[in-house]
């Protein structure tokens, strides 16, 4: 199981030379300010937001691409941090991305047997035949059949969704116990986008995977997350089951996030929830809650003191002073069962 305790990670707005004379000495942008979430084997958590609340921040440090200024990370309670400071081809057994850009994350020198079996090179396996069918194990696993017709093209002759399949079967032909998916789908084409959220759900189903799946995009989110947490402007605030949380939110910004999804059905009336403005500046942070310069349902309260996040029950849990009144904003969404 993966549990993230406190994870901050904050970037100097200055550095170098210029720190000394700048005005900005001193202060750093709060990118992930404090979160805490545990992963379950075989379980998917969501974490969707809107651009700069932190989410993808929060998904290079997980695989030790990015170093945390403070928290902690275990893996089946072993520490993540050290493992990725002590051994890293260790910490790459165990953990891996799939990268929102199936078209930079690949190399275009390098053939589809090149960029699958590279993980395995680097783990120092060197028995050809081993390689071989490694990766023709994963090819198969993510769809890309017939395998001996894949092998030899390089990158530029793959489509978008091919291309992804290519990065998801690099991900996983080390066998890691977990996954970081990135905006997996943002760069893809709708008729691609579910091949490759059906695709991960089974690698989840079939492998016990942990997975925490980062998105901007909530329609996507009840098709692979058995549960979800909200991001805003470094913090998490709201998280839950997918489905309830989806059907009823407890928080304004989810609330907003739930009534831009797009509906099936034409015919269904949807109420938006009004919220005015741009996300705060991540360095001068306000006083309150993070939310209360856009939310419609903000007190005196919410200016002044911060909220923290709250057990509401059921698995739920969310930072808001005015949760029942938030509920009453707008329905949620219309999720299938």
């Amino acid at each position: 199981m993966l549990a993230v305790k406190d994870l901050v990670k904050h970037y100097p707005v200055v550095a170098g030379l210029r720190s000394l004379f700048s005005r900005e000495r001193g202060k750093v942008v709060h990118a992930v300010d404090g979160i805490s979430f545990e992963v379950a084997a075989g379980e998917v958590l969501g974490i969707a937001g809107e651009s700069g609340c932190g989410k993808s921040t929060t998904a290079k440090m997980l695989v030790g691409l990015e170093e945390p200024t403070s928290g902690r990370m275990t893996l089946d309670s072993e520490d993540l941090n050290r493992l990725h400071a002590a051994d890293r081809k260790a910490f790459y057994r165990r953990a891996q991305m799939i990268f929102q850009d199936p078209y930079g994350s690949i190399n275009p020198a390098h053939d589809v047997e090149a960029v699958i079996s590279r993980p395995l090179v680097y783990q120092g396996i060197r028995d050809r035949a081993d390689i071989r069918r490694r990766v023709l194990e994963a090819m198969d696993l993510v769809g890309l059949r017939p395998a001996e017709v894949y092998l030899g093209k390089y990158p530029h002759l793959l489509s978008g969704g091919q291309r992804q399949r290519l990065c998801i079967a690099r991900a996983i032909i080390l066998e890691p116990s977990f996954l970081v998916a990135d905006e997996p789908i943002s760069m893809l084409d709708v008729s691609i986008k579910w091949d490759i959220i059906r695709l991960l759900r089974g690698l989840v189903a079939d492998r016990g995977l942990s997975m925490v799946y980062i998105t901007h995009d909530l329609a996507s989110v009840p098709t692979i997350c058995h549960r979800l947490a909200v991001m805003y402007l470094g913090r998490i605030v709201e998280t839950g089951p997918t489905l309830d949380l989806l059907r009823a939110p407890s928080h304004p910004y989810t609330h907003a996030l739930v009534s831009a999804i797009p509906s099936p059905d034409p015919g269904r009336q949807r109420m938006a929830v009004p919220i005015s403005g741009g996300v705060h500046d991540a360095v001068h942070l306000p006083k309150g809650c993070r939310f209360a310069d856009r939310c419609p349902i903000a007190g005196d309260i919410c200016r002044r003191v911060d909220p923290a996040l709250e057990d509401r029950g059921e698995g739920r849990a969310v930072a808001c002073h005015k949760p029942d009144e938030a509920r009453g904003l707008a329905p949620g969404a219309a999720v299938p069962a």
